[in-house]
């Protein structure tokens, strides 16, 4: 099977994810709206076999574009993708009509990061670890519960020139995306049994958060300024700089744009006063956490894990198939200054991935090896 790669529409985009159950987030047009500081294309794959103008397209990728200054080149970056058949033999094949693409206009280096899960260590096996003086400072030395098939994938991409990123140290495993994450499943569960599945200390802080008479409020774009000084707040304690509040606005009116149900905002309140607030995007078969923060003034009431419940409540009844809790590091090391947050996502009931994670193309390797030199050493 051989493929045509050319350029496409939004609405071409928009079209073809009309047809797929799983939507990754960045493989909207929005979310290249969002990344105003970089450029961008759309693609599409079309089998060449049928007659070129009624081909069917068979793949898409939203193509993030970073000049390289003072020259002519620039790196490809595909976050999420691209969104193409994975189980066919031919799927690494299909990669290279998109090379021969973007070389043509400039491209030094192609880096992909389709999100397809390769190791899963369900969320009981964490909490056991986390619990083991004696365990490995990082879950991927764990032996996981499922691996699929998509370690194959690793060789083929490795076969036809590909070259994986590997992260030197524990961390989230990637330069521009996460390599590792949590999810909780929803599928065919009811949320009696998703609860059941959290830590007993989850289960506690719901129900302090209840009993406190934490209210859980969904204002919409009106609500920034107040999300934003609690991103702030989790920020001075994380010790972060959070993106401004200009980039939430923005953020928030072009994904409203393609889809009034894309993003939603979260705030929990006590005595009429928010002390957490999160950002719920669902896109295709997915609800995911994006963004959250919180104040240190109402602690003790547990408006986070109030929060985090509703969102999983509210996923459940949309029919979403998975709550996806987005990165993590793989660091479970007691002086791991991630620990924490793996904790809480294990503690949530949700289970570790470890995706395919990123995958550079040097397309041409004076320009390229430099770059990539730069690129994986740089504080991100």
């Amino acid at each position: 099977m051989t493929f045509t790669v050319r350029s496409i529409l939004e609405s071409d985009v928009a079209s073809f994810l009309a047809t797929r159950d799983d939507i990754p987030l960045q493989q909207r047009p929005s979310f290249a709206a969002v990344k105003a500081e970089w450029q961008h294309l759309f693609l599409g794959w079309f089998d060449s076999a049928e007659v070129h103008a009624q081909s069917r397209m068979v793949g898409s990728a939203v193509v993030l574009l970073r000049p390289l200054p003072r020259t002519r080149y620039f790196l490809a970056y595909i976050p999420e993708g691209p969104l193409l058949d994975w189980d066919s033999p031919h799927a690494v094949a299909a990669l290279e009509p998109m090379l021969a693409f973007l070389r043509e206009r400039g491209a030094f280096m192609v880096k992909i990061g389709p999100r397809l899960p390769v190791r899963t260590w369900r969320a009981r096996t964490i909490r056991t670890a986390l619990a083991d003086d004696q365990r490995p400072d990082r879950w991927r030395d764990l032996p996981p519960d499922v691996t699929t098939d998509w370690l194959r994938l690793r060789l083929a991409l490795r076969g036809a020139g590909w070259l994986p990123y590997e992260a030197p140290q524990a961390g989230f495993g990637g330069t521009l995306q996460p390599r590792y994450g949590f999810e909780l499943d929803l599928a065919d569960r009811d949320l009696a049994d998703i609860k059941a599945g959290m830590s007993t200390q989850w289960r506690r802080n719901i129900a302090r958060a209840a009993k406190r008479g934490v209210q859980i409020d969904q204002p919409g774009a009106a609500g920034l300024p107040e999300f934003h000084r609690l991103l702030r707040a989790s920020g001075e304690r994380g010790g972060f700089i959070p993106r401004d509040e200009g980039y939430f606005q923005h953020m928030w009116e072009v994904m409203v744009a393609e889809d009034p149900d894309l993003i939603t905002l979260y705030l929990a309140r006590h005595d009429g006063v928010a002390h957490a607030g999160m950002l719920m995007v669902s896109s295709g078969d997915r609800a995911s956490y994006t963004f959250g923060g919180s104040d240190e003034a109402g602690r003790e009431v547990r408006p986070s894990n109030a929060l985090q419940w509703q969102m999983i409540c509210d996923a459940h009844a949309a029919g979403r198939r998975v709550f996806d809790l987005r990165g993590a590091s793989d660091g479970i090391a007691p002086d791991d200054p991630e620990v924490g947050l793996t904790t809480f996502k294990a503690g949530l009931g949700a289970d570790a991935v470890e995706y395919l994670g990123e995958w550079d193309y040097l397309l041409r390797p004076m320009i390229a090896h430099p770059f990539r030199a730069y690129w994986n050493r740089r504080p991100h």
